[in-house]
């Protein structure tokens, strides 16, 4: 390009989400060069913004394009491209530049690159939420790695987010090290939880022959108050859509749900560092689920034979209680997986400022998140305010699953979180007596807090 003036910004990868990001820095007139492996693709961006957008097809003129230093937005599929355009991009670079990867990269992915880059150029993971639309008009981002580095960037990136409840901008330095790619993973479980949490409300309805306006009605009056949220948002938009010949499209879609990585990496790490989510883990594993094809023609008559007594005429009140848990159990264990990986890693990641980066632009905002502020606060009576009433929801919405035919795997795992935390004692004590018995693993004595193995009648073994 014959302009001399340098982009204050670059985005590599033109995909739907690099192409928005880029759209959303020229619209607030940030000069920013683009490129993307297919030349073509670049062109056509650049016809759009002609005045802000500088389109490349070399690598190499890209870089250059730059100011210093550099902040180069890579937007490329994870895994093994990303390494590659790192490798390519270490040819043009210099030390103090900034790669920034925004895509959805595992967190271990993304420390091992900050490893290995370290004295070659600054490596930031940086996970963003909204989709291609929230790319557009302002997206939650969630940069982590070296302080000043981010601290670099957070001028540039707090004109194109979205604005949280009191209007400041859904973007903060997340925390050290691989933490910004960390807490998108864990933004990414809880979504998987909220989404089948209202699934388990559509699939009630629907299993109660309601038709898809009723049911969108239903999901109008559930999304108010704590609930009122993205989610429920665009459900409602779902259930009132048709095709050409008044059919609504939602029934034509296969049920079978995919995913691309993100809630299994969660369930995984929750694994590795001793983490209950048993929400998110459902939810995953439901996704797993789909329709058993070659038996379901065979089954389905079992299905139909089964009782329900739903009275569905008094149930919002229901519904509401049900998601209402779920939302909670959900948000509340990513928090954990969250706190317990920041002080296992020592990245210093600030709940309270994670929990505001997701107050607008990200799928899992809602309303719910406002009140959650005071949640995780260290104070024991707000805690115990919030326990108290789910623990008061658990009888009605127990009566209320064990009325319904339907499979409700994330509201029973809600529920039996909640209990978790209710229950004066736990049924653990059996287990590890039974670890004991048969391999001598060794249990700790409450009268005496002492570690002990032994001691067990061991006629039966």
């Amino acid at each position: 390009m014959l302009n001399t003036i340098k982009s204050s910004i670059g985005v590599v990868g033109l995909a739907v989400m690099g192409a928005n990001i880029a759209r959303n820095f020229a619209s607030k007139e940030y000069k920013t060069s683009v490129y993307n492996r297919t030349f073509a693709r670049t062109q056509e961006l650049v016809n759009e913004f002609p005045d802000h957008l500088d389109g490349f097809e070399e690598l190499k003129d890209f870089v250059e394009s730059l100011e210093l230093p550099r902040k180069i937005i890579v937007m490329v599929k994870s895994g093994q491209p990303v390494d590659e355009l790192i490798i390519e991009l270490l040819k043009y670079v210099d030390q103090d530049d900034i790669i920034i990867d925004c895509g959805n990269s595992y967190w271990k992915d993304t420390q091992r690159r900050q490893e290995q880059l370290k004295h070659k150029v600054h490596f930031i993971g940086c996970g963003v939420s909204g989709g291609s639309l929230g790319a557009l008009h302002g997206p939650s981002i969630m940069p982590g790695g070296e302080k000043h580095v981010v601290d670099q960037l957070l001028p540039y990136l707090r004109h194109v987010v979205a604005k949280d409840f009191l209007l400041n901008p859904c973007v903060s330095n997340i925390g050290e090290g691989a933490a910004g790619h960390f807490v998108k993973m864990v933004h990414n479980g809880i979504e998987y939880a909220l989404m089948q949490s209202i699934a388990e409300i559509y699939n009630i309805l629907r299993s109660n022959k309601y038709s898809n306006e009723h049911m969108r009605i239903v999901f109008s009056k559930l999304n108010q108050g704590n609930l009122q949220s993205y989610l429920l948002d665009i459900t409602e938009d779902i259930l009132e859509s048709k095709i050409e010949n008044g059919d609504y499209l939602l029934d034509l879609v296969l049920d079978k749900a995919e995913s691309k990585g993100t809630g299994g990496w969660t369930v995984i790490s929750a694994i590795e560092l001793g983490v209950s989510i048993p929400s998110l883990s459902s939810a995953l594993f439901a996704r797993y689920a789909n329709s058993q094809d070659h038996i379901t023609t065979m089954i389905h008559p079992i299905y139909e034979n089964l009782s329900s007594q739903d009275n569905l005429d008094s149930t919002i009140d229901e519904f509401s209680k049900i998601l209402e848990l779920n939302f909670f159990a959900s948000y509340i264990q990513g928090f954990e997986l969250i706190q317990k990986a920041s002080d296992e890693y020592s990245w210093k990641v600030d709940i309270h400022e994670v929990l505001r980066v997701w107050e607008g632009g990200c799928i899992i905002r809602s309303q719910m998140i406002s009140t959650l502020q005071s949640y995780i606060k260290l104070n024991k009576t707000l805690q115990i305010d919030f326990l108290t009433k789910y623990a008061q929801y658990i009888p009605k919405i127990r009566h209320f699953i064990s009325q319904t035919r339907v499979s409700m795997a994330t509201t029973n795992a809600s529920l039996d979180y909640i209990l978790t935390f209710l229950a004066p004692r736990l049924p653990t004590n059996l287990i590890q007596a039974q670890r004991d018995y048969f391999g001598e693993h060794t249990y700790v004595r409450i009268d005496s807090g002492d570690t002990v193995t032994g001691g067990w009648n061991k006629s039966k073994g």
